[in-house]
């Protein structure tokens, strides 16, 4: 009583009666039971190492190699970590969305019927290329197919509706949340010389400096529906931005009350409708300077009080443009230049990163303010790594004292180890052929002249 939510956990965190380490995999009421994946495919080419996946997380038959590491070898465990027996199948139930007939679908318990790219309404873009893409639907879904936005809404409304016949469960819920220190932020000056572990006592816990952020967030499970339909308070309250570089959003918000409608009761009162793919689209398309001339050219002021530069001229002739998602159905639209990307945009140069930090002598975005080669990290000096430079490959002769160090019985040898994808192991479709499975024997593999084995005592399909 009379203690704020974020210290309550910081005291707790300081006593070390709870830990950020991980779950009590022992505990059985602690297992995470359900998961749900959209777009991706965890198991097959996202899962490097799919075999324990398919062991640890699933429970199901797989293709591990060798022994388990059980904790008994020390040598071989990570130093700084307590080891604890992984559980084999901790998902009772796993659901999937995507068209694709991926390696997670194939495993999954529920497969939502995903529309295609011709089945639905979108946007895409890269900072790579200067091209909004839009994805118009041209045709229905089959059957009961539906595009991510209507079944993300779909699932939102009947979770408000459930909320609400429980509502001392899940009416009024306080979440802890924990926000990592992010890039180009007075955060990355927390520990600006050395990183110390607050776990360890070599420091204070101070969110923010030697820990996460903490964040105390209200949630009602009941108005999930009414908030995934309108676009919410925080952004007037916030403003938008991105990468250090921040710009109101009034003007936005009052034309997409304009051009959406507002929401007339309920938690989301006044604020602009958001009940289609569309209005998201077109939202996006509003509150992003590189799609919205006007506030192109206001996002500069930020970048001019910040250092001094007025870069407002590179918006200035599309101050009056603003991309709807019927503009892209109909024509190609380029982008806008804007302060979030190191390019410009315009007819004669193409988008190029650091053309600002070049041509404009905008800063770097790094702690100096310069392009940084010294990386000033306790493990890459370890490493003597601490600038980016050639290094010619080892000199073979000065390691030959090294060549039988090994102390565990086995001989060593010296290779050179060169690494690209490893074979079979980048598209899901390889996981599932019986053939490829055969030939990728489940699990990565290392490939070396057969004399380099012969003279390491090693013979094919040796576990090394």
């Amino acid at each position: 009583a009379g203690v704020q939510p974020e210290q309550f956990l910081i005291n707790q965190l300081k006593d070390k009666k709870i830990s950020f380490s991980c779950l009590d995999l022992d505990a059985e009421e602690n297992w995470p039971r359900n998961l749900f994946i959209w777009r991706s495919n965890v198991l097959g080419s996202s899962g490097k190492g799919q075999e324990y996946f398919l062991r640890h997380l699933l429970g199901t038959e797989n293709g591990i190699l060798g022994g388990e590491l059980d904790g008994s070898n020390k040598e071989l465990m990570p130093l700084m970590e307590k080891w604890r027996p992984a559980p084999e199948g901790k998902l009772d139930l796993l659901v999937n969305m995507d068209f694709r007939m991926s390696t997670t679908s194939i495993y999954s318990d529920i497969v939502l019927p995903a529309a295609t790219f011709y089945e639905k309404n979108d946007i895409n873009t890269t900072d790579m290329h200067s091209f909004i893409h839009p994805f118009v639907k041209a045709v229905q879904c089959s059957w009961e197919g539906r595009s991510d936005w209507q079944t993300f809404k779909d699932i939102a409304k009947k979770l408000s509706e459930i909320a609400g016949e429980y509502p001392e469960d899940f009416g009024n819920v306080t979440d802890m949340v924990l926000t990592p220190l992010g890039h180009d932020s007075p955060h990355e000056l927390g520990q600006a010389l050395d990183v110390k572990n607050w776990y360890k006592g070599e420091c204070d816990l101070i969110p923010g400096k030697t820990a996460p952020l903490i964040h105390v967030v209200e949630r009602d499970y009941r108005t999930i529906y009414d908030k995934y339909t309108s676009i919410g308070p925080l952004l007037s309250k916030n403003g938008g931005g991105n990468r250090g570089i921040k710009w109101d959003l009034d003007p936005e918000i009052t034309e997409l009350c304009q051009l959406n409608g507002t929401v007339q009761e309920g938690v989301a009162k006044g604020r602009p409708k958001m009940e289609t793919d569309i209005n998201a689209a077109n939202f996006i398309l509003r509150v992003s300077p590189e799609t919205n001339g006007a506030l192109s050219y206001r996002s500069w002021d930020f970048v001019k009080e910040q250092c001094g530069i007025d870069a407002r001229f590179l918006s200035e002739g599309h101050i009056a443009d603003k991309i709807t998602f019927d503009d892209l159905a109909h024509r190609p639209a380029k982008t806008f230049s804007a302060p979030d990307w190191s390019g410009t945009e315009n007819d004669e140069i193409p988008y190029v990163a650091f053309w600002q930090n070049k041509n404009l002598l905008l800063p770097w975005r790094t702690i100096t303010g310069r392009q940084q080669f010294y990386q000033d990290h306790s493990w890459m000096r370890a490493f003597g790594q601490q600038f980016a430079q050639y290094r010619a490959p080892a000199n073979q002769r000065a390691l030959t004292g090294y060549k039988d160090i090994a102390d565990n019985g086995n001989k060593a040898i010296i290779l050179n180890f060169m690494t690209a994808h490893q074979k079979w192991g980048i598209h899901s479709s390889y996981y599932d052929n019986e053939r490829m499975l055969t030939l990728s024997r489940g699990g990565p593999v290392v490939w070396m002249s057969d004399i380099d084995a012969a003279n390491a005592g090693i013979a094919d399909n040796d576990w090394i």
